[in-house]
């Protein structure tokens, strides 16, 4: 729902500027999951409340691309 979206982007902008300040690296992929859920179902994305393989995927991909670009992989 909106309402549940727009708070839980809300308490993870908190997490995550809390982590940065503290010198942490942080990825937020929220924007690829919703575009995911948006391009082919929260079903396909989400189970009833854990990622399905594709929502695994996505993170994965997501956090290998960071390493990538941070050159801390090759």
């Amino acid at each position: 729902s909106p309402a549940a979206t727009a708070e839980e982007r809300r308490v993870t902008g908190v997490v995550l500027t809390c982590a940065e300040q503290a010198g942490l690296a942080t990825l937020d992929v929220f924007p690829k999951v919703d575009a995911a859920i948006r391009e082919q179902g929260r079903n396909a994305v989400y189970g009833q409340w854990h990622p399905t393989w594709r929502g695994y995927r996505i993170t994965g991909e997501a956090i290998a691309s960071e390493l990538k670009r941070a050159k801390l992989v090759p």
